[in-house]
């Protein structure tokens, strides 16, 4: 009886090893350089999205700031699934976190998509800004 027991726990620890094994072999990083920062005041602040979030308050993925560098800012997003995603980023000069903008909505800020995508008198669809990621990546987005 104990050797059946000893049996079926190293069943379920071969189970788990392989399952463990495979989910980390389907997760992925992906490293974005942000550049066109105009000074190296403030942050540069980037939000992961997939189609379901496109651009809401709270993507799935946790958003991602670092110092404002002139040379180009990197941010890297960690163990993520395969699958489509697209990135907003924006220079937060002044460290409010939040895009500003003028009366009409206009950024003040300088602004981007991934694929540098741009959207005609707002943000680009999603399918503009989406990109696959099936394997570690890296991409470069352009503030205007």
């Amino acid at each position: 009886m104990i050797f059946v027991s000893s049996m079926r726990l190293a069943r379920l620890i071969i189970v788990w090893l392989v399952t463990a094994a495979s989910t980390a072999a389907y997760a992925f990083d992906l490293t974005v350089t942000v550049l066109g920062a105009a000074t190296a005041r403030g942050s540069v602040r980037t939000a992961l999205y997939t189609a379901s979030d496109w651009l809401k308050d709270s993507p799935s993925t946790p958003s991602q700031s670092a110092p404002a560098l002139s040379e180009g800012t990197r941010l890297v997003y960690r163990g993520l699934p395969a699958g489509r995603y697209a990135i907003s980023a924006f220079h937060d000069q002044n460290d409010n976190r939040t895009l500003d903008t003028y009366p009409l909505g206009i950024p003040r800020e300088a602004y981007s998509f991934s694929r540098d995508a741009r959207g005609v008198f707002g943000p680009p669809a999603f399918s503009d800004a989406a990109f696959d990621l099936h394997q570690d990546a890296a991409i470069v987005v352009h503030l205007r």
